[in-house]
Order: structure tokens, then C-alpha cells, then sequence
């Protein structure tokens, strides 16, 4: 049985053209700097290795039910069952003990510190200074700073949201499909948090030796939960104008951001292969499995009370 019943952002494979690192490394303190400038790609980091549990409370409740639903595998036990409520309930309760002990601990703390640095590194041996103080440039514009905005609600809309994927998919439930009219504006909107999900994707791709297949999964993923928030997310996009919206396409197409896409992913591959993140991730479910056996304990002793 899998208790890692926590939600993992979904990532996109990437589709531009595979960059080669610049000639010379830039410095990690103007990398640093530049890191600072995208909060709403790389705020991030400091939750690598964490559950990212969802904040609206009907999605909160599906969470608490799926854990709830793994502590006895039998038919008999579902939400008709009478101690099913107590245990949802103290199960929901319990959700952000565990994330708050996760995050007071301090091989976590010691654990994002190396993070940052691997993101950093990663960063610096695939972008020139020049490079570095042209993306700092361009998001420190007000447009570029409105777009950091709107694109920070809607990737908090679309994380919201995978709670619901990744329950459906661990009930093998198909995933919601776009409305015809709205397939080409879906794929738009999934490509505008491409920066954060290509980070996310270099973390678990596991190289061009080892088996890819899975990330194929990913971006189908990430389309789901667009659909779910897909009203939200578009609308917060159409905050901004046509022309701006446009000049925002444009930009997004040309070189230096598709070098910016491509060193991310590689900052994330960094990530992904930091004994600290395994640690971490190891951390995690052995939390997670102390907090399955003491909400079993529960529901045992009230079975033996009746």
C-alpha cells in the first residue's frame, strides 16, 4: 500500500530546443539576484521535499479522505462505516502537525540551504553574466512584474487543484478533458508556468539512460488541473491587456528566455540529485508513516471499545 498520499506538482516536458550552457559561468551572486527577481518560479525551493497539502477545504477533505481510506483495506470500510467521520476529521487535523513538524526540523533547515545553492549552481554553469542581467532586466519592468502577479495566482490555482488529479489518479478515474473551445487557451495557460514546472521536471528525470516514460504523464497532469481552476486561472490572465498578453507570448519565444527555460531545467536536475533531497524525501515518509500508525492505533482501539 502507498501512503504517500501527498500532492506532488506536476511538470511539463519541455518542448524548446535544448540550449547549450554559455560559454563562460556566471557569477552566483548575479545569479542569486536574478533568483530574487522570480519569486513565483523559485519561492519553490524552500518547500522541496515537503507535502504541498492543499488549503481550500473541500480539497483538504479528499486528502484526508484518501489517507483515511488507507488505514484498513477492506470493503467494509468507507464513509457509510460509523467511526469513518471521527477518523477524516482527525486525520484532516493532523494534516498540518505533520507538515509544521516536517518543517521544524533541523535537517530540513540544513536541507534547503543546499537546495538553494544546487538551484544556484545549476543556474550559473548554463548562463552567461550577460545573460543573467538581461532576464534581471526584463522582470524588473512593471509589465514583467504585473505577469509575475497573475502567473504566481495561477499556478497557486492549478496546485490547489492536483489534490483532485492525484486522487483520481490513484482511483485510476480519468482525468477531466478541456472543452473543445477551450483546448488551444488550456495549452496556453499550462505554458505559462512552464519555468516553475521545468524546474519541477529536471528534478525527477532520471536521464537519457534511465527510463523516461513516466514523465510523459506529467504535463497530462498539470492540463487536469488547469481544467479544474481552468475558469480562475483564465480569467486571471485576461486581467492583462491583449497587447501585453501578445508581448508576453513574444517574449516567452525568443532565445534568451528559452536559454532561461533550459537552465532552469538544469538547476533542477541539480536539485534532483542531492543525497540532502533523499534524505529529506526518506524524512518525510517515515513521518508520514508514524502519523498512518498512530491514526490505525485509533481506529483499532474504537473497534475494540464497541
Amino acid at each position: 500500500m502507498d501512503l504517500r498520499i501527498v500532492i506532488v506538482a506536476a511538470a511539463l516536458l519541455l518542448t524548446a530546443a535544448g540550449a547549450s550552457a554559455a560559454d563562460g559561468q556566471a557569477n552566483e551572486q548575479l545569479v542569486r539576484r536574478y533568483i530574487a527577481s522570480r519569486p513565483e518560479v523559485f519561492s519553490m525551493i524552500d518547500q522541496v521535499g515537503m507535502p504541498v497539502t492543499p488549503t481550500a477545504p473541500e480539497q483538504l477533505a479528499e486528502v484526508a479522505a484518501a489517507m483515511t481510506k488507507a488505514l484498513r483495506p477492506s470493503p467494509d470500510w468507507n464513509s457509510s462505516h460509523p467511526d469513518w467521520a471521527r477518523m477524516q476529521q482527525t486525520i484532516a487535523a493532523d494534516l498540518p502537525k505533520f507538515v509544521e513538524e516536517l518543517s521544524a526540523s533541523p535537517q530540513f533547515k540544513q536541507a534547503r540551504d543546499a537546495f538553494s545553492n544546487a538551484v544556484v549552481s545549476g543556474i550559473a554553469s548554463q548562463l552567461s553574466d550577460e545573460q543573467v542581467r538581461q532576464l534581471a532586466q526584463h522582470y524588473a519592468q512593471p509589465e514583467a512584474l504585473q505577469f509575475a502577479t497573475v502567473e504566481a495566482y495561477m499556478q497557486k490555482q492549478a496546485d490547489q487543484a492536483l489534490a483532485q488529479v492525484q486522487m483520481m489518479a490513484a482511483a485510476g478515474k480519468p482525468f477531466p478533458s478541456p472543452a473543445e473551445q477551450n483546448a488551444k487557451e488550456q495549452a496556453v495557460l499550462v505554458s505559462l508556468m512552464r519555468e516553475r514546472l521545468a524546474l519541477q521536471l529536471g528534478m525527477v528525470d532520471p536521464g537519457p539512460q534511465a527510463d523516461r516514460s513516466g514523465l510523459q504523464a506529467l504535463p497530462i497532469m498539470m492540463g487536469a488541473a488547469v481544467s479544474f481552476n481552468f475558469d480562475k486561472i483564465e480569467a486571471a490572465w485576461m486581467t492583462i491587456s491583449a497587447a501585453q498578453r501578445s508581448a508576453i507570448l513574444a517574449w516567452r519565444d525568443s532565445a534568451l528566455a528559452k536559454a532561461e527555460l533550459e537552465a532552469i531545467y538544469e538547476a533542477g536536475k541539480s536539485l534532483g540529485a542531492l543525497p540532502e533531497l533523499q534524505a529529506q524525501t526518506a524524512r518525510m515518509e517515515g513521518t508520514l508513516i508514524k502519523y498512518h500508525e498512530k491514526w490505525r492505533a485509533q481506529l483499532d482501539d474504537a473497534g475494540a471499545g464497541r
